[in-house]
């Protein structure tokens, strides 16, 4: 037993150089610098990898930009603009029959008033000389109200005549007929006011301002 107690006592005692030399490489060992490529200064070795490096594009992110709105306006899509209210102009429009487009420059001498069928409660004004009458808005009298049995153009011709103030009715001589107080007209016939007649499946009553009582005719133009 004091053989091998000697012996462990032997080894666990160092020679004081050997515990230097041990410590030394282990100090110059934790000395080294632990670098990584591109983080610090030993990629000062390798010139050209850091230029690559820095010449490389760095994409950025793009968070700031605005989202674009979609706006969705009876199943149409804009871009976000207030004008649609053209959109419901257009369709109130549509809705509405067609003006005249024939100018009516002289006054009022008369009109024709929807009683019954389609644009019942609607009038259109007569003027000096022939007033034709027809879907058309070319036409002087225009009843575009959806009525398909009259004819588009010159169904039926309300004509004042100035000089002797009287009003007359007739055909305009298309297939389908024109009608007062329920009789065909074939010929011009005179009309004297509150009459009723019909053109297509529109009844119209006529109604005269102009006649022996009065003319503007009889007025000074305050013009001239």
């Amino acid at each position: 037993m004091g053989i091998f107690r000697d012996k462990t006592e032997d080894l666990d005692k160092d020679p004081p150089t050997h515990k230097m030399q041990r410590n030394t490489q282990e100090n110059e060992y934790e000395a080294e610098p632990k670098t990584t490529p591109g983080m610090g200064s030993p990629m000062d070795d390798f010139p050209g990898l850091t230029d690559d490096l820095n010449d490389l594009p760095v994409d950025e992110p793009e968070h700031d930009e605005e989202p674009k709105t979609r706006v969705r306006y009876r199943g149409k899509k804009t871009n976000g603009s207030r004008s649609t209210n053209s959109a419901s102009a257009t369709q109130a429009e549509s809705a509405v029959p067609e003006e005249n487009e024939q100018a009516m420059d002289d006054p009022v001498v008369g009109w024709l008033v929807v009683i019954d069928g389609p644009g019942r409660g609607n009038s259109r004004q007569l003027g000096y000389g022939m007033n034709t009458i027809g879907r058309s808005s070319t036409e002087r009298v225009a009843l575009d109200y959806g009525d398909s049995d009259m004819t588009r153009s010159k169904h039926a011709i309300v004509t004042y005549d100035p000089r002797g103030r009287k009003f007359y009715l007739q055909h305009g001589g298309g297939q389908n007929l024109t009608y007062l107080n329920g009789a065909p007209v074939l010929v011009p016939t005179e009309l004297k006011g509150g009459e009723e007649v019909l053109v297509g499946q529109t009844m119209l009553r006529f109604v005269n301002f102009c006649g022996e009582q009065f003319d503007w005719q009889d007025q000074a133009d305050p013009q001239n």
